[in-house]
């Protein structure tokens, strides 16, 4: 039996994205509520949201969804930092240069976008 490059887009989209592929990947959004508490959540969401609608998240894209959100005792940059070296440490994000972050995993990036990009607006298209 002879594999197409259709075929194997027809698998990644109706199973690895789809209902089946969740129950695989939302281990990764359980994880996120469970390391960062529900304060900083929202957060993290949205973050990585920016990055998986856009492609990459700059430095500045990051830290205006930052400022967006008030942390009881602690500065955005400070949680925007903590933030980050989780989404690195646990393989979500990895770091491209000196100021951008993108996903480690193709997979993952699409699962996201199509979980959480729907009706989202980056960054750069707030701006006026």
């Amino acid at each position: 039996m002879k594999v197409t490059a259709e075929r194997i887009d027809e698998i990644y989209e109706t199973r690895m994205l789809s209902l089946q592929g969740h129950a695989e990947l939302s281990h990764m959004e359980e994880r996120l509520k469970m390391a960062l508490g529900l304060e900083v959540y929202p957060l993290a969401l949205e973050i990585l949201t920016e990055a998986a609608v856009t492609g990459s998240l700059d430095s500045e894209a990051a830290l205006t969804i930052c400022d967006e959100y008030a942390f009881q005792g602690r500065a955005s940059k400070e949680v925007l930092r903590d933030i980050l070296e989780i989404f690195q440490h646990d393989g979500y994000l990895r770091q491209e240069g000196e100021e951008e972050f993108v996903f480690v995993s193709n997979l993952l990036k699409d699962w996201w976008k199509r979980r959480f990009g729907f009706g989202y607006r980056p960054v750069s298209q707030r701006r006026s």
